[in-house]
């Protein structure tokens, strides 16, 4: 049976016209929001927020849609929750679906969100979608006194070959801090850094521990002259700062020490946990707690 050139044109374009033909998921020709980081970031400034505010930390919702809508749910239903910080690993393959159906769940969120880079997002073309669709891997801003700064730590995903994490973006930071403190004294006292994988994690460049426990101990809040402390439970033996990070991945919820010098790590389980972190920043100090919806 012959099929004529004009009979398969006609066909591809009956098939093309009724939406029978698809992209690929990992092209990464992705044309649909973008610069949502941007966007979330000036929504963060208009809101003027002071000193003592609330957050919300989920991480790892790749793949699990209803709990991450309950999770929307449950975090919009509290009313204290300024914005909230997702740490990565929104999508499982990095396929552009993926990060079309979690950008659609996140941003049911009454509130600004910003996230952070993710193994799992790196897949494929997945970097270059997140790029597009939320904007930088590392980036910071000021809220009251702290400084909040996200960072790429998903070092496996490229080899240990690239500038992962960015000790060039950390040091700006640390100069921009000290900058801003040497203008305005004690302008910015605590530090919150969000990412995904910690260090010793095989995600981590852990051939970097040493240097980047250097650098986070000059970031404002943290310090390197305090004695050393063996805990496997920091926070009631007294190690709280007003400096902390923030981590998911290893889908489970843990406080970790990895530095044993009180520089501590809140790890939050993946969202199939039904559980998130909620932050209370305090002038001095603050308070955390975990909740299971």
């Amino acid at each position: 049976m012959k099929i004529t050139i004009k009979a398969l044109s006609a066909a591809l374009f009956f098939l093309t016209g009724c939406e029978w033909v698809d992209y690929h998921p990992y092209s990464g020709d992705y044309e649909g929001d973008s610069h949502l980081t941007e966007f979330n970031l000036e929504r963060i400034k208009r809101l003027n927020l002071g000193s003592e505010y609330t957050f919300a930390f989920i991480t790892d919702t790749q793949r699990w849609y209803d709990d991450t809508h309950d999770a929307v749910n449950n975090i919009n239903a509290r009313g204290d929750i300024d914005f909230v910080l997702h740490g990565g690993d929104l999508t499982d393959f990095g396929a552009i679906q993926e990060f079309e159906l979690m950008r659609d769940e996140l941003c049911r969120l009454r509130m600004p969100h910003l996230t952070v880079i993710g193994n799992h997002d790196c897949q494929a073309s997945g970097e270059h979608v997140y790029n597009i669709m939320y904007g930088r891997s590392n980036y910071a801003l000021t809220v009251g006194n702290t400084r909040i700064i996200a960072i790429n730590t998903s070092a496996l995903e490229h080899d240990y070959s690239a500038n992962i994490p960015d000790f060039n973006f950390l040091n700006n930071e640390i100069s921009y801090c000290s900058a801003t403190n040497q203008t305005k004294a004690d302008s910015i006292t605590h530090t919150i850094m969000f990412m995904h994988a910690r260090p010793n994690d095989d995600q981590f460049n852990n051939n970097a521990l040493e240097l980047f426990n250097m650098k986070l101990a000059k970031l404002p809040g943290f310090s390197d002259d305090s004695p050393k402390i063996e805990s496997e439970d920091p926070v009631m033996n007294g190690s709280r700062r007003d400096a902390f990070c923030l981590c998911g991945h290893c889908h489970s919820t843990k406080v970790l020490n990895p530095f044993y010098d009180g520089k501590l790590f809140f790890q939050c389980a993946n969202i199939e946990k039904r559980t998130y972190l909620v932050f209370h920043i305090k002038k001095e100090g603050y308070s955390y707690e975990v909740v299971r919806y």
